[in-house]
């Protein structure tokens, strides 16, 4: 925009808005308005399992997202030619509402420092197959006070290539706790399990790079913390 030129807004400052103007304005205003609450009409009635209304699925805070499954239906346009956060995001912006916050705390999961995150991983034999479990919190981070809480587990496999793959056994559940709580579970063929071993392999990475530096580790917790105690240490405060 040139120097010398001014919005339109810009124009009426100090003075009174022309009748005909301000009409204007007020018909784009209540149009806007409109096409806002079609909008989401449209995403309560095509996800009523991601929205906290009267009628259609009730979501209370605390509630489970059981098996985020319907959702993902809702996605076979897209669903299987895009990664699982592109998934996630697609969701968000199409259904709004609680996915919006399954959006901000597994970005949350993938960007808080390890400092600021207790991991506990446990290593089992079942039927012959290692397990590796993993449990994960932080009640906060430097920048941004979202608390959450996940966890999941795999069979690590090793492939003909030598690529280590992480194939999760029953899938993964992931509190996040804003202004309120809401608790999302998905399945092994969901892309939440695979967000969440994406995170585990770098944390792990990570790791070893600072083992390699001779540098210290996190402390690290002596076992899982329960989602529920985790939850129940918060303070009110905690916002989204």
């Amino acid at each position: 925009m040139a120097a010398n030129e001014i919005f339109d807004w810009e124009a009426y400052l100090g003075e009174t808005m022309p009748e005909e103007e301000r009409k204007a304005w007020d018909a784009k205003f209540a149009q806007d308005n409109a096409e806002q609450e079609t909008r989401r009409a449209e995403q309560i009635r095509k996800w009523p399992g991601l929205h906290p209304v009267a009628d259609g699925g009730t979501v209370e805070d605390g509630a489970t997202i059981d098996l985020l499954t319907a959702a993902w239906q809702h996605m076979d346009d897209i669903r299987w030619q895009v990664g699982p956060m592109e998934l996630v995001e697609a969701l968000a912006e199409r259904a709004s509402g609680l996915a919006n916050r399954l959006l901000a705390g597994i970005k949350s999961v993938m960007n808080r420092r390890d400092e600021n995150t207790s991991v506990f991983v446990g290593v089992d034999d079942e039927e012959g197959r290692d397990v590796i479990t993993v449990t994960a919190w932080s009640a906060g981070g430097c920048w941004r006070p979202r608390a959450w809480w996940v966890t999941c587990a795999w069979y690590p496999e090793i492939d003909e290539y030598g690529e280590v793959r992480l194939a999760p056994v029953w899938g993964a559940r992931l509190a996040v706790r804003g202004n309120g709580v809401t608790v999302f579970e998905d399945t092994e063929h969901g892309p939440l399990p695979q967000l969440v071993a994406r995170w585990y392999q770098g944390w792990e990475a990570r790791r070893a790079i600072r083992d390699r530096l001779g540098a210290s580790q996190p402390d690290a917790p002596e076992q899982a913390l329960p989602m529920e105690e985790f939850l129940s240490t918060l303070p009110a405060s905690t916002v989204i």
